[in-house]
């Protein structure tokens, strides 16, 4: 393989030797390393090997996958629901409320101090969720990720991350978080979610009720 160029110089990613009598099989190899706009595969045979009459070695179906990603990101730097800061413009999907206010800026779901965060406190009897649509039909996979952490919280305040491939008619729980929690990240492959209307969502499924001393609400879950 060689980055530069058929002119090389070349690195060996693979030795097939050992064959007797007929023998078949695949190969892939990761060639990430060696991406540029003169990279070249090269297949050698080396001295002295299939010098007989009858030594052959077939080749077919040979390919190279190549993608590139595309990021669908928000970094709640603006107290809107369609802003977009990946190398996609996401702004005509925007993220969605249900049970709160719909507002970007008011409600138990809200975007503060450059993140999205989320609690209970005025709807309580109904939970409130948020979620966000992309369309991810034409990717090998996907995986979204996201920092949060949680103030004010205990036992019993639980907020779940969902994903959805039919538009947000039906959910699957990625996880869920329980608890206090420290600042962290996480990640996850949905790639078997993948579809013209995938929708990830952070839904309240209990607790989140919490008041301070003076009556306002204080547990808090923070995604960005």
């Amino acid at each position: 393989m060689a980055a530069g160029g058929c002119g090389g110089p070349f690195t060996t990613i693979a030795t097939l030797n050992g064959f007797a009598g007929v023998q078949s099989g695949s190969g892939r190899y990761d060639i990430s390393a060696y991406r540029s706009a003169t990279a070249c595969v090269r297949f050698q045979i080396n001295d002295g090997e299939y010098t007989a009459a009858t030594d052959y070695i077939y080749l077919d179906d040979v390919k190279i996958e190549a993608w590139q990603y595309d990021t669908f990101r928000d970094e709640f730097t603006a107290v809107a629901y369609n802003n977009w800061y990946g190398n996609v413009n996401w702004s005509s999907q925007s993220w969605i409320e249900t049970n709160d206010d719909g507002a970007a800026g008011t409600g138990d779901i809200l975007i503060t101090g450059g993140e999205l965060r989320l609690n209970n406190y005025n709807t309580q009897a109904v939970f409130p969720s948020i979620e966000r649509q992309a369309d991810l039909s034409g990717y090998p996979s996907a995986e979204p990720s996201f920092n949060l952490r949680a103030t004010g919280v205990e036992a019993g305040d639980i907020v779940a991350v969902e994903v959805s491939n039919d538009g947000g008619g039906t959910y699957t729980e990625v996880e869920r978080f329980e608890g206090a929690l420290a600042a962290q990240s996480r990640s996850y492959d949905i790639s078997r979610y993948r579809a013209t209307n995938t929708r990830v969502r952070f839904r309240v499924i209990s607790g989140y009720t919490g008041t301070g001393g003076g009556g306002a609400a204080n547990e808090f879950f923070y995604g960005g």
